[in-house]
């Protein structure tokens, strides 16, 4: 078996070119007679015959496409069933590249031809499905070959050819495999074949398209699940918050067509798992199976960002004030081009200082860094945290970048640490109160505390406040200390292992490399942390807290705002600047309070007062001894009626029963100690006797001696 090429013996390398001629001797093969049987059909049909060069002479030779078609179509067939070809063939398993293939196709009489409107477009290949590209590389494969028969062959003759040959099942095996996948259409039994008009048509499509094997791949007719006319009222009772199941919205929908449990099933697995779930889910939930953006950290530096988040601990601590069980909350900030958690605090609620803390903690131990990323907390939102001038960013030099709310997703490199930062170490405590604790258990230590408390005052089971800062400690360094996925990996030095870089690591590997954090000395982070409110100077003086601070040096500023910095363990001074930062005074609280009067000039008018006083109680003790009206000694005439009734009688002195909340006068005092000696404090008794220097005073204590037979002042006086 020989075809000839120009006069040179067909190899597998060039029976991928087109075939011109043949000869005698493999037309006698293909047609199953004798060479001398050709030359005389040769000469009594008149084929056209020339000779060529071999060896040892000439031999005569017939261009193939000049040939009768039944002849052609014998030599086709004997070249598409021959071993160099089949072996030249892509096999069904093998998946041929689309670049390979539009090559191999362009490589015919298309090749650098444009393509001519009217076209049909190719379509995109990123957008094909596994089944559309493995058929359109069979087609492509099969028209390669049909390409190289039609050469000499002719077109027609190489399609009949193929056909047939699919057809009777003679295509070489490499070929056969290649036909159903072509087809698309081979149906369960894989009894169908091509036929010439399909061929036709994908040898029109490809060649239209300038022979680009994309065109070939067959169109996704597929248009998903149609919808059932019972749809749209099952999903308006399926899709509900509380999440029915499919028999309960089955029960509940509206409307005479109802399907069975199974129908609903298939339904709903025919919609994606987004679709499925709307109206079950809300719109932050769904972001979980929803697409995402992965964040890339390589090219950033340690405290190019920091994201700081607040976390309710998952365990009961003891309230430091009353001791009864409370969860902490606790603020971490972590940098996060190295995940190293490089600052944290402790509070008994969030609030504004727990996060202002946090931040001085960061501070003083890693440096400054440019960005700030948190949530829409209160803490962190605070005019103290985030205020253009006097917040505690801006004095930093720091950008705070707020996430969306209702998006945790965009920050889920610390969202996903606090698994390992707090929740698996508080675990392993009694009082864990997790999602994962068994209900029956966690009652069962709740109740217990309660006992404790009731008989005791205090459960061992709690941690205390100064346990629960020492355990957050040895979590945050556990956590810096331990391999983390998000980190390069790296050689361990003692056991040649690979692993991922801890926190710490990943911090001393960027310092050895040269970079250096921007830090604050003492002075600095005292003064910087100091919390600052934006305040209007009004007279020398700034309103803070209900408390007015004055300085002299604040006059110049009136109606001006400044920043008022203030320490909220001191209140008795604040911090003034300007709002570029320039320091203006310390003012102090009520700087410029003064005595409404002179003290001296106050206290003499008190030692005025207190002979006036003491006369007073002369003329009560009198009133109190005498029988009827007062009578003027030495004067035989009596007052007048008239004054004597006009004149009121005082009160007489409380002398027994309950010691009164105050006493009108030192007199009165002496009056209830003397009836009631037994009640006399030693306060008492050295008030009066230090009283009785007053001589005034002493006579009308005598007196009252006189009415009434008590010796008090004498014991006071001796003793």
């Amino acid at each position: 078996m020989r075809a000839v090429q120009d006069g040179v013996p067909a190899t597998p390398a060039t029976l991928a070119k087109p075939v011109h001629l043949v000869d005698t001797r493999l037309l006698a093969q293909v047609l199953g007679v004798t060479e001398r049987a050709v030359r005389l059909r040769a000469a009594s049909g008149r084929w056209p015959s020339t000779t060529r060069p071999v060896r040892g002479g000439r031999a005569k030779v017939f261009p193939l496409s000049r040939l009768p078609m039944a002849i052609r179509e014998a030599v086709l067939a004997h070249f598409l069933s021959s071993p160099p070809i089949a072996s030249a063939a892509p096999t069904a398993g093998t998946a041929v590249p689309p670049a390979k293939i539009v090559a191999a196709a362009g490589a015919g009489e298309n090749e650098g031809k444009a393509v001519r409107p009217g076209r049909a477009v190719p379509p995109v290949p990123g957008t094909l499905d596994g089944w559309q590209r493995r058929c359109m590389e069979a087609r492509a494969a099969l028209l390669v070959h049909i390409r190289a028969l039609a050469a000499d062959g002719g077109l027609n003759a190489a399609l009949r050819v193929v056909a047939g040959q699919a057809r009777a099942g003679t295509l070489p095996p490499a070929l056969a495999q290649l036909v159903p996948v072509a087809n698309a259409r081979a149906g369960s039994s894989g009894a169908r074949s091509l036929s010439v008009p399909t061929l036709k048509r994908w040898w029109g499509i490809w060649q239209r398209a300038g022979c680009d094997a994309l065109v070939l791949a067959p169109a996704d007719v597929r248009t998903g699940p149609s919808l059932p006319i019972w749809a749209p009222a099952f999903l308006a009772a399926y899709r509900l918050p509380s999440k029915p199941s499919v028999p309960d919205a089955i029960a509940r929908m509206e409307g005479p067509a109802r399907p069975s449990e199974g129908q609903a099933r298939r339904f709903l697995s025919s919609l994606s798992a987004v679709e499925r779930n709307k109206g079950r889910m809300g719109p932050a939930a769904l972001k979980a199976i929803r697409p995402f953006v992965r964040r890339d950290t390589s090219d950033l530096e340690p405290l190019d960002v920091v994201i700081a988040d607040g976390f309710t601990a998952k365990q009961d601590v003891a309230h430091p004030i009353h001791g009864r069980p409370f969860a902490p909350e606790l603020t971490v900030v972590r940098c996060v081009a190295t995940r190293r958690v490089i600052g944290w605090s402790a509070g008994l609620s969030e609030s504004t200082w727990t996060v202002m803390d946090a931040y001085a903690d960061a501070a003083r131990k890693a440096g400054l860094w440019a960005i700030a990323y948190t949530d829409n907390g209160a803490g962190f939102r605070s005019k103290l945290n985030t205020g253009d001038l006097a917040g505690l960013q801006g004095r930093l030099g720091a950008t705070h970048a707020l996430g969306r709310p209702g998006n945790p997703q965009a920050r889920g490199q610390i969202e996903k640490g606090w698994d390992r930062l707090f929740i698996r170490p508080a675990k392993v405590l009694p009082t864990f109160r997790g999602a994962d604790m068994d209900p029956e258990a966690r009652r069962r230590i709740v109740k217990q505390v309660e006992r404790d408390i009731n008989a005791h005052g205090r459960s061992d089971l709690l941690q205390g406040w100064p346990d629960f800062l020492r355990w957050a400690a040895d979590c945050v360094a556990a956590y810096n200390a331990a391999p983390h996925s998000g980190l390069p990996r790296m050689t361990e030095a003692a056991t040649g292992k690979r692993r991922h870089m801890s926190p710490d690591e990943a911090w001393q590997a960027h310092l050895a490399r040269g970079w250096a954090p921007v830090r604050l000395s003492d002075a600095e982070a005292e003064d910087l942390f100091r919390p600052h409110l934006i305040r209007r100077v009004r007279r020398a003086e700034v309103a803070l807290f209900n408390n007015a601070y004055f300085h002299a040096d604040l006059e110049p500023h009136h109606g001006e705002e400044v920043q008022v910095g203030f320490d909220i363990h001191d209140p008795t001074r604040v911090w003034v600047r300007s709002l570029s930062g320039a320091l203006i005074a310390v003012a102090e609280a009520g700087g410029n309070a003064r005595p409404y009067f002179d003290t001296v000039r106050v206290q003499r008018a008190r030692r005025r007062l207190r002979p006036v006083e003491v006369k007073r109680a002369e003329i009560l003790a009198e009133l109190d001894g005498a029988d009827g009206p007062p009578v003027i000694q030495g004067v035989a005439e009596p007052v007048p009626v008239a004054l004597a009734v006009a004149t009121p009688v005082p009160a007489p002195v409380a002398t027994d029963g309950e010691r009164p909340a105050f006493f009108a006068s030192d007199l009165a005092m002496y009056g209830w100690c003397a009836a009631n000696e037994a009640a006399v404090t030693a306060h008492d008794r050295a008030y009066l006797a230090a009283a009785m220097a007053d001589p005034r005073l002493a006579r009308a204590i005598a007196d009252h001696d006189r009415r009434h037979g008590t010796g008090l002042s004498g014991r006071l006086q001796a003793g």
